[in-house]
């Protein structure tokens, strides 16, 4: 059975894509969370899912991680490696620039943007990779807007998808590269806003994002960026 892994899998839309795709593929997701604390009230005691606990704040953490999940995942005779991967960590607090902490900033960029960065990076070092590996980025719609309160959110999207766009073009001989921008997908994402938000915004069904990844998987969806 086929590998993918999905960060962030504790949240609201990622915990979807999980359900959805844990018929055909084992399922390895990193999340802060233990699995008894918002998995098992939907699926009990599943084989197919594995659980990597890492907060994306944290660098440090990458190698140890995935060095230690390709040992207990290895017999010594089959190389470990990921057939599909859906890297969608992100966080956002809504409020005005002016009055955002660094630290806010900080984590914004870290979880948005560097993670991704850093474990696309160490996947390439230690050859975590199988041919025609694919990489699905969940970028927004907002890297294309200039919407008010939105300013670092914005910044580490638009770096996301300069980054996943290079990738598409530097390394497409070894892996397939994909974005996807999605408008608000309206759940609990806003708790950590500090000024209202007004709905005014499309919105994306998380139906349709578990859709895009399955075109990509399934090879019916061949371009680089899609937009939903």
């Amino acid at each position: 059975m086929e590998k993918i892994l999905i960060t962030w899998t504790s949240s609201w839309i990622w915990k979807f894509l999980a359900e959805k795709f844990s018929a055909k593929y084992k399922i390895f997701w990193i999340s802060r969370r233990k699995i008894s604390e918002c998995w098992e009230k939907f699926f009990g005691v599943e084989k197919n899912f594995f659980e990597i606990k890492w907060d994306l704040k944290k660098n440090s953490e990458i190698e140890k991680k995935i060095l230690k999940l390709k040992k207990n995942f290895s017999d010594g005779q089959e190389d470990f490696y990921f057939d599909k991967i859906i890297l969608n960590a992100w966080i956002w607090y809504f409020e005005n620039f002016e009055t955002m902490q660094n630290e806010e900033i900080f984590e914004i960029l870290q979880v948005n943007l560097l993670a991704n960065i850093f474990l696309v990076k160490f996947f390439l070092d230690e050859k975590l990779i199988k041919k025609w590996w694919k990489i699905i980025f969940i970028g927004s719609k907002a890297s294309k807007k200039f919407w008010k309160n939105w300013a670092v959110y914005i910044a580490s999207k638009f770096w996301l998808r300069g980054f996943a766009g290079w990738l598409q073009k530097d390394l497409w001989r070894k892996i397939w590269i994909h974005l996807i921008n999605t408008k608000v997908v309206k759940t609990n994402f806003h708790k950590n806003s500090k000024t209202e938000i007004q709905w005014k915004f499309a919105e994306t069904q998380i139906e349709k994002i578990f859709g895009a990844c399955e075109e990509i998987f399934d090879e019916k969806e061949v371009g680089f960026e899609v937009d939903l």
